[in-house]
């Protein structure tokens, strides 16, 4: 069940849109802001104490983690939504810390090219476990997401 309407049109296809300036982030979490302080009994509550009541995420970390799941379907769905991994990402070949699927960042001298899909959330993918990332299913993939604490990835709380 949604939050409310308005979420899904601001979620659609956010690996592609998802804003990178901390003005830009701050205005679009500023819908969802505004709209529970309408809720009764919550316009006294802090933001996260009203998230934490709802049992609701911050936009942003819903947004990160709809990069990851585009990302563990490129990489283990193969050809999904006509996607390549190889075209995407380079694995790295270092095995000996961490999980087999950690993807290699790539330069970029221009921004536009260091914050988009392919290169924006790479440090937190990489700072997943092993048993979050060999899951079997994309289902199986999200559960285990909701246990992850990726505050020090995020701007917004």
């Amino acid at each position: 069940m949604y939050l409310f309407d308005g979420r899904p049109l601001l979620e659609y296809f956010s690996p592609v849109w998802n804003p990178h300036y901390h003005c830009d982030i701050e205005k679009i979490e500023s819908v969802q802001r505004r709209f529970t302080k309408y809720i009764g009994g919550f316009k006294i509550l802090s933001y996260r104490k009203r998230l934490l009541r709802l049992n609701a995420e911050t936009l942003e970390l819903r947004r990160l983690k709809s990069d990851f799941t585009l990302m563990y379907r490129t990489i283990h769905v193969y050809g999904y939504c006509g996607l390549n991994c190889e075209s995407f990402f380079t694995l790295s070949n270092n095995l000996t810390r961490g999980h087999c699927f950690k993807i290699q960042k790539q330069y970029s001298r221009v921004s536009c090219l260091a914050f988009s899909f392919a290169n924006r959330c790479i440090d937190a993918w990489n700072s997943l476990d092993n048993d979050v990332l060999c899951a079997s299913s994309v289902q199986a993939f999200k559960r285990p997401l909701s246990m992850c604490n990726f505050t020090k990835f995020l701007y917004v709380l």
